[in-house]
């Protein structure tokens, strides 16, 4: 099956792997660029229309061709600003720096003309430390200018790594002091009271929505001096006062629908309308973009798990679309900004990634899988294909054909058997059964979905588990037999097959053995024992007849009772239970003393006094000693010797021989001693020919060996070896 850990491995290091790539690029700035993009994107769409209320008067080229070059003199800032009061302007924000000193009258002047009106904000800048490198120091304009100011702060400026400005220092802190921007502090002027502006704070620079460049209402500083501004224009207005010359230097470069120069006086006008409407934007911290990345991609690995690979796609598109869309909603709704670029990068990189290690191990589970087929099958497939997936596929769908035709074949097969053959879960319920299995169990049209015991129920079987055979109602018997099976199929798990023999014939005719039997047991015992009774009573005169009428009669109750005894080990078996061999074996030979001492013929016993236990059939055993011991003296000529001997020998094994001096077996019975040769009478007596047979059907039910072999002296030697536990035996 498809390694689902190495998998689960797998999707668990890409996701952290990803996480941490939106780390880095966080802490790298590789995705910079991107982000400032989307961040132009959102600015621009959380711009607005100018407030009315801000104006700026532009030190522009018109300006200078008409009053003079710049610097201007002192005397023309003083008149500047002392028109503006007269026009009504509320606030002042006047962006020239004077930090040169002039003509002692003019730098008077422009002093009064500033307290005057009350209401005039001055920019200073920043210098590093004298000696020191590192650390900034203020650079204010003239002591008397600052103490005529209504506040001061400082203009500077920094751009981002691309050169735009976008955010702005609203305070700086330098050697424990903190130094307030230019705009901010002319915010507690407006009105004459402190604005409810919330500022952000120290330390955060926010982002600014720029309005497009000339967005703000522009007038010319020489309208401002010559008085030809229409009253009540300027009333009322905060007015900043800046250079828009091209050539004066002070252009940057903003983000505003594309990056545009704009003069310095128009950010401030942009910041100053952005503070007062609410409108900065604050870029939270780098980890805020880390987390958005890691939201994203676990969303994404989630999806990626469950989803199969269009799916996948979809979602990421989707996560794609749905990170940028949401850092540009929370921009509008919310005034915050997450960089999303780390988030877009993984997000974008995740799925070939996930796609190109998931198609590794599915590459390596279709090799294994093949591997494996073919092993199983013994076939193998010709590999064609673009490339190394391709002809993967192609192999194992051409496998998978194979086993497909392999298994139609083995359902074929089921079907056609004439056995009845169910397949078992393992909830012991039926899965698949043949033709012969619904014609079985035909009270019940579908067996499948229902459990052996529902089948059996309903057909009214009767189960003998201990000889696995059911008997049906119309006295049909089946023996069934089951095996563990290994593999899956749709519905569930395989457990085992289940077939059913019928051996209705088998018992009909074991019933006619039996009743055979039972008929040479006891109904043909009667008449033959009613013969010798009826022959005994013959007078002297009829001797002869009468001795050949016992012979005969003899020889039929040997045969009928060594055929019975033959049978009965056929068909039984060995009842196996612990016994002591050597009491046994002293008892059949004391049964045989009488004949032999009739003889002459001795009895040698090497039996152990020591109790010698074996798994055996007593009654068997027994019988089978006797046998053994009453041919060896029926065949030992007068004053011979039969010698009975019980003995260990190999590890778990006891053997039993029988050793006598006779003339041994005839030549017509040495090749297969143990084959039944028919019944005869001979000077010894009559014989039924079982003998032996029995002696060769005990062992073998004994699971042991017998041995017949010439006696060195002569007659013949009997070697049967017994295991001293039986499989199975209690």
């Amino acid at each position: 099956m498809l390694n689902q850990r190495r998998l689960a491995r797998e999707w668990l290091v890409l996701l952290l792997g990803s996480v941490l790539l939106a780390a880095l690029a966080v802490q790298g700035e590789l995705t910079r660029k991107l982000d400032l993009s989307q961040l132009d994107l959102a600015s621009s769409l959380a711009s607005r229309e100018p407030a009315p209320d801000i104006a700026i008067v532009g030190i522009d080229e018109r300006s200078l061709a008409r009053i003079g070059p710049w610097p201007w003199p002192r005397e023309t800032h003083a008149r500047l600003i002392d028109n503006l009061r007269k026009a009504g302007a509320n606030v002042v924000l006047y962006d020239v720096l004077f930090i040169e000193p002039g003509a002692p009258e003019g730098d008077a002047l422009l002093a009064e003309a500033i307290a005057r009106h009350g209401k005039v904000v001055l920019p200073f800048s920043f210098l590093p430390v004298e000696n020191r490198a590192e650390g900034i120091a203020p650079e204010y304009p003239l002591p008397a200018l600052v103490d005529a100011a209504a506040a001061t702060g400082h203009i500077g400026v920094v751009p981002d790594s691309d050169g735009a400005v976008r955010r702005f220092m609203l305070s700086v802190i330098s050697e424990g002091q903190t130094f307030t921007h230019f705009v901010p502090a002319a915010l507690t002027l407006a009105d004459g009271k402190e604005r409810k502006t919330a500022l952000p704070p120290e330390g955060q620079w926010p982002v600014v929505p720029f309005n497009p460049p000339g967005s703000y209402t522009v007038i010319p500083a020489y309208s401002v001096l010559d008085g030809s501004v229409p009253a009540g224009f300027l009333k009322g207005r905060t007015i900043i006062v800046g250079a828009t010359a091209a050539g004066m230097g002070d252009r940057h470069p903003v983000p505003s629908g594309g990056i545009g120069l704009m003069p310095g006086v128009e950010l401030q006008a942009n910041l100053l309308d952005a503070l007062r409407s609410g409108r900065l934007i604050r870029e939270l911290a780098p980890s805020w973009a880390v987390a958005l990345a890691a939201f994203a991609l676990v969303i994404q690995f989630a999806g990626l798990w469950k989803l199969p690979p269009r799916s996948g796609l979809m979602l990421s598109f989707g996560l794609l679309a749905g990170v940028w869309a949401a850092s540009i909603a929370l921009t509008l709704a919310a005034k915050v900004w997450i960089a999303p670029g780390p988030a877009l990068l993984t997000v974008a990189l995740a799925y070939p990634l996930w796609s190109w290690r998931r198609l590794t191990v599915v590459s390596a589970y279709l090799e294994e899988e093949a591997d494996r087929l073919v092993a199983t099958t013994g076939d193998t497939a010709k590999a064609d294909g673009f490339d190394l997936v391709a002809r993967q596929v192609n192999r194992l769908g051409q496998l998978v054909g194979e086993v497909s035709n392999a298994l139609t074949f083995v359902r074929s097969t089921i079907e056609a058997s004439p056995d009845a053959i169910l397949v078992l879960d393992d909830q012991n319920a039926v899965m698949l059964g043949n033709r012969a299995a619904s014609r079985l169990f035909s009270e019940t049209p579908d067996p499948v979905g229902l459990t052996l015991a529902d089948l059996y129920l309903n057909q009214c079987v009767t189960v003998d588990p201990e000889q696995a055979e059911i008997a049906m109602r119309d006295g049909r018997a089946f023996l069934f037999a089951s095996a563990p099976l290994a593999g899956t199929l749709k519905k569930g798990r395989a457990s085992r097959i289940l077939a059913f023999r019928d051996i209705s014939e088998i018992r009909r005719r074991q019933r006619e053995n039996d009743e055979l039997i039972e008929f040479l047991s006891h109904d043909m015992r009667s008449p033959q024992v009613a013969i010798m009774a009826l022959a005994a009573e013959l007078g002297a005169d009829n001797a002869a007849l009468a001795s050949r009428i016992r012979s005969q009669a003899q020889l039929t109750l040997g045969l009928a009772d060594g055929f019975v005894q033959l049978a009965r080990v056929r068909e039984v078996g060995a009842d196996f239970e612990s016994h002591d061999l050597a009491f046994l074996l002293q008892e059949a030979v004391d049964r045989c003393h009488a004949p032999a001492m009739a003889k002459g013929i001795t009895l040698e016993r090497d039996i152990p006094d020591d109790l010698v236990f074996a798994d055996i059939d007593p009654g068997q055993i027994s019988r089978m000693a006797g046998n053994l011991i009453g041919n060896a003296v029926k065949y030992t000529q007068y004053g011979g010797r039969v010698i009975i001997s019980l003995a260990l020998a190999d590890p778990g094994e006891v053997q039993i021989s029988v050793t006598d001096n006779g003339p041994g077996l005839p030549p017509e019975r040495q090749r297969d001693p143990f084959t039944r040769f028919g019944s005869r009478s001979n000077s010894e007596g009559p014989s039924a020919g079982l003998g032996l047979a029995f002696v060769k059907r005990v062992v073998d039910a004994h699971h042991g060996r017998i041995e017949v072999r010439p006696n060195a002296g002569g007659g013949t030697v009997f070697d049967i070896r017994l295991p001293v536990t039986q499989p199975g035996a209690d």
